[in-house]
């Protein structure tokens, strides 16, 4: 079975051991053919509002804005491309990196209708 895997992090922060540890997982991950992996950059330094990029077999999805639970129409852009990337009947894992992201988590479950587990 296919699942669709989503990691969001802040793009490009400073290195340290977390960073180490998720790119030694991605690396890790990206090898399992049963793995549809995605990256996702929050608060890239770029010029439009979102690229995206596939290298190898991820597909990395820069977003410029950082993401904020209070203004909702801030972060429509990024839940509309998650509702248009998520395939319907394959199972969706997100991998919320920082403290901050987990704050996200709820926000997600809502927008998505997805299940937090």
């Amino acid at each position: 079975m296919k699942i669709q895997l989503y990691i969001i992090d802040y793009h490009l922060k400073k290195s340290s051991g977390l960073t180490t540890y998720v790119d030694h997982l991605t690396n890790g991950l990206s090898k399992i053919q049963e793995i549809s992996l995605n990256y996702i950059g929050i608060n890239a330094k770029i010029d439009s509002e979102v690229e995206r990029h596939r290298i190898k077999n991820e597909t990395h999805l820069l977003y410029s804005n950082e993401l904020v639970l209070s203004n909702k129409s801030s972060n429509d852009k990024l839940i509309s491309l998650l509702k248009e990337d998520i395939i319907s009947g394959i199972p969706v894992i997100f991998i919320l990196i920082g403290l901050i992201m987990l704050l996200l988590l709820a926000y997600l479950s809502n927008n998505l209708n997805a299940q937090p587990y």
